[in-house]
């Protein structure tokens, strides 16, 4: 049975704010029942190995020894890539000579791995062997390999904290380019409980990482559950109740003919109808001039005709009126005979993104014309049926946004314990 004192030492309590005032090398926030001052001292000297996929010899004698297969050898050499978009998407073999050669970025024990060129600078990735597909793995080029005796995860979890990439943001800035080497790494000067403290708080992080994993796992769930039944409503053998949608939608081409000063929107395959300002990064790409623009009303659809492919294409919700570039496509849906909202679920399903890559034109750029849109085939079952749809689907959306909500919820705090439970 747990007892009150064993209950408080899983507390995370502030820390003494005299000490923090005095200078004492102690975190803001820590488990109960450590008090200890935290050590200070090179990186180098508190990690026993920092290695790369260079420090087996110049970029010529690695070519001549470490050569790249695309079907399986001896090993898979892990990339940044692999790392950041998964394992066996699109992987890299050696054979078993370059395997012995690159014995050093060995990746048979847990290790913590730093990408240090390039946009994914500032990326950490803690890799085990039970989560790799293959027996025999190295590190590839482009980071760097670091590996404790003891508790790397509790190491991992340290390198992505607020102090520690702050360092990294220092050493980063001091260079030309965003780069930097194992030698520069070493130098950092970090600070480090006792291996008790540690582990305590490697433990508390497991847990939290794997609790953020599972959410992420519901959602995805969630998200396969919902196309599934999109399959189900949307790919209908009553061949009767099908239309063309050329049948059931009109193309809109009012133009902002006054060029009142309407907020101009751009179409997100992610977020739907955003301010343009959001698209291009806190400014807009709108002419001065935007008589020509077409205008947008609630329940309108409108489409970036060479961008429908990859998902560009959304419903307005809200009650006010848009502009978008006259580049746009907008239509709107005969409520007579389709609901807005069941074309918009329509418009986001498996079915619609097969009609649309089978109905692409252009030789060079491929485009989605409104004609070879009106051409594409949707189930229309009555209205009351498609309300009943839309109801079910929207169940699941909002379980799938309170999940997403509560997965935000987590990560904040995972942000907020980096920030302050590490000096």
């Amino acid at each position: 049975m747990e007892t009150n004192n064993q209950k408080n030492d899983q507390n995370i309590i502030p820390n003494d704010a005299d000490k923090q005032q005095k200078g004492v090398n102690v975190p803001n926030l820590r488990f109960n029942g450590f008090d200890s001052i935290w050590d200070h001292d090179r990186l180098g000297n508190y990690v026993e190995t920092i290695t790369d996929f260079v420090a087996a010899g110049s970029f010529a004698v690695l070519r001549k020894n470490v050569i790249y297969y695309s079907e399986p050898q001896f090993a898979q050499l892990i990339r940044t890539t692999d790392l950041k978009n998964g394992i066996l998407k699109n992987p890299v073999f050696i054979d078993e000579k370059a395997f012995k050669y690159l014995w050093r970025v060995n990746l048979d024990k847990p290790a913590v791995v730093l990408p240090n060129i390039g946009a994914n600078i500032g990326e950490v990735y803690y890799i085990s062997a039970k989560q790799l597909e293959y027996c025999n793995n190295v590190l590839g080029p482009n980071a760097i390999l670091l590996r404790k005796i003891k508790n790397n995860y509790y190491l991992y979890t340290y390198l992505l904290s607020k102090p520690f990439q702050n360092e990294l943001i220092k050493l980063i800035g001091a260079s030309g380019q965003p780069k930097f080497n194992k030698t520069e790494l070493k130098n950092i000067f970090v600070n480090f409980p006792n291996a008790c403290e540690q582990q305590k708080i490697s433990n508390f992080f497991s847990l939290l990482d794997q609790r953020i994993d599972t959410q992420s796992k519901i959602i995805e769930d969630l998200e396969l559950f919902k196309k599934s039944i999109e399959n189900q409503y949307f790919y209908c053998d009553k061949s009767h109740d099908y239309a063309s949608l050329g049948d059931i939608i009109t193309q809109l081409n009012s133009r902002n003919e006054q060029n009142k000063d309407f907020e101009v929107l751009s179409v997100s395959n992610k977020y739907g109808f955003i301010p343009q300002s959001e698209q291009f990064d806190d400014h807009e790409v709108a002419s001065a001039n935007k008589s020509n623009y077409k205008i947008v009303k609630q329940n309108d659809f409108a489409y970036n005709p060479a961008r429908i492919n990859v998902g560009s294409i959304a419903m307005l919700r809200r009650d006010k009126i848009g502009i978008v570039s006259p580049m746009y496509i907008c239509f709107r849906a005969n409520n007579n005979k389709i609901l807005s909202s069941y074309l918009d679920y329509f418009t986001h399903s498996n079915k619609f993104n097969k009609e649309v890559l089978k109905n692409l034109e252009g030789s060079v750029r491929l485009c989605l014309s409104f004609e070879s849109l009106s051409k594409i085939k949707i189930y229309v079952p009555s209205l009351s049926t498609q309300s009943e749809i839309v109801k079910n689907l929207d169940l699941i959306n909002n379980k799938i946004f309170i999940e997403n909500k509560i997965l935000e919820k987590l990560k904040e705090q995972k942000k907020y314990l980096l920030s302050n439970m590490f000096i």
